[in-house]
C-alpha cells in the first residue's frame, strides 16, 4: 500500500472517547496510531460514527476536532481539523482570567468580613 501521509504516525494503544451531538453522545474506541494531523481508531462498529466529532484522548490530556477520512469494518482513519483543543490560552485571556480571579478573591474576603462582623 502506498503511504500518502505527510507525517509519520506513532503506533499507540490509547483509550479514547468520541464525543458528538454537543457532547451528549459518546463512544469508546482505541487509538491505534497517532500524529499531529490524524489518527487511526479501532472499535466494534464504524457505521454509527458521525462524519465530524471531538476525540478525547484522556491519557494524552488532549481533545481534537476530527473528521472521518476513511472507514473499514472495525477501523476508521481520522484527519484532525485543528491543533489540540487544549492548545495554549492567548495571553490576553490569561490576563483577564487572573484579574477576574483577583476580583473574586477580594469579594470573598469582603463577604467573610461582613458575615463575621469584622
Amino acid at each position: 500500500m502506498h503511504e500518502r501521509r505527510k507525517l509519520e504516525r506513532q503506533r499507540t494503544f490509547l483509550g479514547a472517547v468520541i464525543l458528538s451531538n454537543e457532547r451528549a453522545s459518546t463512544m469508546e474506541c482505541v487509538v491505534r496510531n497517532l500524529s499531529s494531523k490524524g489518527a487511526r481508531l479501532s472499535f466494534y462498529e464504524t457505521q454509527t460514527i458521525p462524519a465530524r466529532f471531538e476525540l478525547a484522548i484522556n491519557r494524552k490530556k488532549s481533545t481534537h476536532y476530527a473528521r472521518i477520512a476513511w472507514r473499514g469494518p472495525t477501523e476508521a482513519g481520522l484527519a484532525f481539523e485543528n491543533e489540540a483543543v487544549n492548545a495554549p490560552v492567548p495571553l490576553e485571556w490569561a490576563r483577564r482570567l487572573r484579574k477576574s480571579e483577583a476580583e473574586n478573591a477580594a469579594l470573598r474576603r469582603r463577604i467573610e468580613e461582613l458575615s463575621t462582623g469584622y
